[in-house]
């Protein structure tokens, strides 16, 4: 399976590879993905093993001098029955999965010069929610789906590394407990961080939440200014977690709020509360399907959506976003129990 993205598309990628391994039980199940994902294997027995791709393939011949012959040279190697593009519908993805050699290839690509290639092609709707489209080839190989439910299964060694984080245990057992994630590695994507400032003191006062800080080392700072308005009842445990530890922690919280980022879609899938504060990505694609425990909150702009890392204009999507907006919608999750089954979202 290609698919080399961040973390959210992984994980929205897991229902799709749960069903392959539940239809080919004995096949040997390669993931193509980015260096950071090369321990997935360990954690979900849906995958065999890791391809780290550690450059993005070009439109040159990849057999040609480029850097990446010696990867396709390793991946040949396996002969692989079928290959699964599954990287949008990009057609350098689309010339990469082919360049692997592969009996068959399935998937997407937006080129049909190329795509008359594939054994199967594929379209993609902008409503269609991500997690279908990758479960459409798996079904169209005549393979049930097995659940459209994310997952990230839990290692020993993710508890073992919240016991050793100083301060941890003792904030754990104070309820409400909730996660905030102010960061997101697209700058179009952040809620502005004075609104979180606000939203921390907000959340303590009018719920008397205790608060967990989350992200990743470059988001540090922001955890500490956060932190700074929480006094004792706030932790800082941005760049200190791995994602399995990260995701051991949110197991254990009343909620997440956070950003559209890799955090919202793992808190999706484990947390039992979560609510995303939604920017200018195509909601249809990839809010959550569970919106009974996992919500966002967001507005409709006439620029929107869009695939902006950096807003050229005035960040409205998330600017016009306003306090009371978050607030109300954590308050509706906090008075809610957390339900084992949810509705899926209309695609219009």
């Amino acid at each position: 399976m290609v698919r080399p993205g961040q973390l959210g598309d992984l994980l929205l990628a897991t229902p799709g590879l749960r069903a392959l391994r539940y239809g080919y039980p004995a096949a040997e199940i390669t993931l193509i993905a980015q260096p950071w994902a090369e321990g997935i294997a360990e954690r979900f027995r849906w995958v065999d093993r890791v391809l780290p791709l550690r450059e993005r393939p070009s439109d040159r011949d990849p057999d040609t001098g480029s850097a990446l012959a010696g990867f396709l040279h390793e991946a040949r190697a396996h002969h692989y029955d079928l290959a699964l593009q599954l990287q949008g519908d990009d057609p350098t993805f689309a010339r990469f999965a082919l360049s692997l050699g592969a009996r068959a290839t399935v998937g997407y690509c937006a080129d049909p010069e190329i795509g008359q290639d594939f054994h199967l092609l594929l379209s993609m709707s902008p409503t269609e929610p991500e997690i279908f489209r990758m479960l459409r080839p798996v079904h169209a190989l005549g393979i049930a789906p097995a659940g459209a439910q994310l997952e990230f299964p839990q290692l020993p060694r993710d508890l073992e590394e919240l016991r050793g984080i100083a301060g941890l245990a003792d904030i754990l057992r104070r309820r409400p407990l909730i996660a905030i994630h102010p960061g997101a590695r697209a700058p179009a994507r952040r809620w502005p961080l004075d609104r979180f400032l606000e939203l921390a003191t907000l959340l303590q006062e009018h719920q008397g939440a205790s608060l967990l800080i989350v992200g990743g080392a470059e988001e540090a700072d922001l955890g500490r200014e956060l932190c700074n308005r929480t006094g004792e009842r706030g932790l800082n445990l941005a760049g200190r977690l791995s994602l399995g530890g990260l995701a051991a922690l949110l197991r254990q919280v009343e909620l997440f709020v956070g950003n559209d980022s890799g955090p919202a879609q793992l808190a999706a899938a484990v947390a039992p509360r979560s609510l995303r504060i939604f920017g200018p990505a195509n909601r249809y694609r990839w809010a959550p399907l569970d919106q009974n425990n996992h919500r966002m909150v967001y507005r409709q702009v006439e620029c929107s959506p869009c695939n902006h890392f950096e807003c050229p204009i005035n960040h409205r999507c998330v600017e016009r976003i306003t306090i009371e907006d978050v607030m109300s919608e954590i308050e509706a999750l906090l008075a809610s129990e957390p339900s084992s089954t949810w509705r899926v979202r209309p695609t219009s």
